[in-house]
């Protein structure tokens, strides 16, 4: 699992929307690997954004779960949606963009992950 601090000031999203300054763990499967994870403020909630690249033949995670976590480390909330577009033949990037009702204060921490199934992130081995 790999740990991302998302800074405010560090960049702005499309649509001149800040990221929010939040806590991101994110995780897929041996072969992938998570890039440019970020929490985006949104009218009724907040997005995440990033892509899942492939960096090998494995067969590719087909599922992207956000996870809100509690201070003591568990999950308070999860949304998750499908994912697609990452072939077998090519090593390139699929984008993914999570919508939820959630609005994000400074002290929320998050986890993202590419799976292969709809199982909570935890416990998932890093790429």
């Amino acid at each position: 699992m790999t740990l991302i601090a998302i800074g405010a000031a560090a960049s702005t999203a499309a649509k001149g929307a800040p990221n929010l300054d939040v806590l991101i763990e994110v995780s897929a499967p041996r072969g992938f690997a998570m890039r440019s994870p970020a929490a985006i403020a949104i009218p009724d909630g907040t997005r995440f954004h990033g892509a899942v690249c492939r960096r090998s033949r494995s067969p590719a995670p087909n599922r992207l779960r956000v996870e809100r976590l509690g201070a003591d480390g568990n999950v308070q909330v999860s949304a998750s949606q499908s994912l697609s577009g990452l072939t077998v033949t090519q090593r390139h990037c699929a984008t993914y963009d999570v919508v939820t009702p959630w609005k994000v204060t400074a002290s929320d921490r998050f986890r993202i992950c590419a799976t292969r199934d709809a199982a909570p992130c935890m416990g998932r081995d890093a790429p």
